[in-house]
């Protein structure tokens, strides 16, 4: 991406994926390129963006040719409506070609004093032939409001849909299949200033493939501590309901448990996970047959510094244990960082993956005219990796700017979903340094900072 001026920037790509990489990695027989352009624009109060991607199967001559437009516009300080549009045309090497489209839009808003109160609402629609293979369409919304009571409690309600039916007309004899899903939460938070966090929450949820309708509801606790001085940090989640399969007869509720936990101590972390029972439409088979599986999962992670601060060690280990076919896999992958002094990363992984299936079980195959398979036999398999990686961080004086200095503001906040931005019920964070280029700053009670008059180019931080 180049940057043009404060207001405008361009950008291209190129990737190719190789026919039978290193004697066949790729055994699927084919090999693919794309490459793309984009521009955007920035007004006072308005965003624009487009651009142009060209995915190629060089091997199958199918093309596809996606052009792409995106327009934001805030108003009234408080609002903001954006809407895009994706058209793909489909050049396949027998046939005629065919077009679909994608089409999206999105209204956020904040209300109250201090903006106590956000709403926001998204819809999408994929048209038949959006994708070549897939002659269905696609509708898909989202609904979230939040209130912030005080410093201390928030409230936020949740609900989205999914409705998309499949049609693919590369298989012959494909009987198109309808699905629906539909999700409501409520949530209640309390933060204790102190780094601990507690919240908790109702759901509704329904989905729905074909004729076979699942409603599940339950509730969810989510509670943690972190304390940046030490880096270290705690949290864990527990959701628990009941099922109900409406086509089963008699209908009754099944229960089902999950619980996540991550911890960090400085160089080390780990995480946990654990599900009982079914969540959704998945576990109910064809005779009134009943699966309850069980999921174990962990990992353990570790940073080691050397003397030579030049060198970086991370190692990764992980389990997991599926009961139906009694499936389980370890992973050891340890990965060596060394960086210099001008901005270059040279990086070594390894990884080892070792599984074992025991597919002895009774298990449902959908389609299946018994909805029942039965096999006897065990099977491992081991496989070795090895990837070899470098970067180069590197800045290009803009020609076009006039100005040869900026300022930079942060914001530093606990980002609680995940999500990389800043949420109104996630938790500022006050007196964190950060250091860039040399110069160091703190962030003030709201969690901001900012660095005045840097001169033009590139920084970490």
């Amino acid at each position: 991406m180049y940057r043009i001026g404060t207001k405008q920037s361009i950008g291209a790509f190129y990737t190719k994926n190789p026919l039978n990489i290193l004697g066949g990695v790729n055994n699927l027989g084919y090999s693919t390129e794309g490459y793309g352009f984009s521009y955007s624009v920035k007004f006072k109060t308005t965003s624009v963006s487009t651009g142009y991607t060209r995915s190629n199967q060089i091997s199958s001559k199918f093309i596809t040719d996606y052009y792409g437009l995106n327009i934001s516009q805030s108003f009234f300080r408080r609002h903001s409506l954006s809407g895009g549009l994706i058209v793909a045309n489909h050049l396949p090497n027998l046939g005629q070609s065919v077009a679909g489209y994608i089409a999206r839009a999105n209204y956020s808003a904040t209300y109250l004093k201090n903006n106590a109160l956000s709403t926001n609402l998204s819809f999408g629609y994929f048209s038949k032939r959006s994708s070549y293979t897939n002659n269905g369409e696609v509708f898909i919304g989202t609904s979230s409001v939040s209130y912030r009571l005080n410093d201390r409690y928030s409230f936020q309600g949740i609900s989205n849909f999914n409705k998309r039916t499949d049609v693919f007309i590369n298989i012959p004899g494909f009987i198109p299949t309808s699905y629906f899903d539909l999700n409501n939460q409520l949530t209640l938070s309390r933060s204790f200033g102190d780094g601990r966090f507690i919240s908790t929450g109702a759901y509704y949820n329904f989905s729905e493939i074909a004729t076979r309708a699942v409603h599940t509801r339950g509730i969810s606790t989510n509670f943690g501590s972190f304390d940046y001085d030490k880096n270290q940090l705690f949290s864990a989640s527990v959701i628990a309901g009941y099922t109900r399969p409406t086509f089963y007869t008699p209908s009754r509720d099944y229960f089902f448990l999950q619980f996540f936990g991550m911890a960090r101590m400085k160089v080390f972390s780990a995480n946990i996970r654990y599900a009982y029972g079914n969540i959704g439409t998945s576990g109910y088979g064809n005779g009134g047959l009943i699966y309850s599986p069980q999921i174990v999962s962990s990992s353990l992670n570790h940073q080691h510094q050397f003397k030579d601060q030049h060198f970086i060690l991370q190692q990764f280990i992980s389990y997991t244990y599926y009961s139906l076919n009694e499936r389980q896999t370890l992973s050891y992958m340890p990965e060596l960082n060394y960086y210099t002094n001008n901005d270059w990363r040279f990086r070594l992984q390894i990884g080892y993956y070792l599984t074992r299936n025991s597919t002895s079980n009774v298990f449902y195959t959908a389609g299946s005219a018994t909805g029942i398979s039965q096999e006897n036999s065990v099977v491992s398999s081991q496989n070795v990796m090895a990837n070899l990686g470098v970067r180069k961080t590197f800045g290009v004086k803009n020609p076009f700017s006039k100005s040869q200095y900026f300022s930079a503001n942060f914001i530093a906040f606990i980002d609680v979903n995940g999500n990389h931005l800043k949420d109104n019920d996630e938790y500022l964070l006050e007196n964190i340094v950060i250091r860039v280029n040399g110069w160091d700053v703190l962030t003030n009670e709201k969690g901001r900072a900012k660095l005045q008059n840097m001169p033009t180019g590139l920084y970490e931080f």
